[in-house]
């Protein structure tokens, strides 16, 4: 698992906010979680709408598979993804 959190959104968007990406990579494709409320089996309110809105354009990148999840494409759109999360970036944990 590796967690990485951002200052805002790309883009320049709420900038104000740190944001925290969870990216399982035990599976294969990688799987893209973000924090959210539980409200049963199937339902996952995001923290943050604009971060799963913001999630939801990039379909080259990612399927949203479930509430507060999505699905990588292959290992190439992981490396994409994180690189623009990059400039952003204000904590990275790997291996957790």
């Amino acid at each position: 698992m590796r967690i990485v959190k951002t200052r805002g959104l790309p883009g320049g968007v709420h900038a104000e906010r740190v944001y925290t990406f969870l990216l399982d990579e035990r599976s294969s494709p990688v799987v893209l979680h973000v924090p959210g409320e539980a409200r049963g089996p199937d339902v996952c309110i995001p923290e943050f709408a604009e971060q799963e809105e913001w999630l939801g354009g990039l379909t080259d990148l990612l399927t949203h598979t479930w509430d507060c999840q999505w699905t990588f494409a292959d290992d190439a759109a992981v490396a994409a993804f994180l690189l623009l999360l990059k400039p952003l970036e204000v904590a990275r944990e790997e291996g957790v």
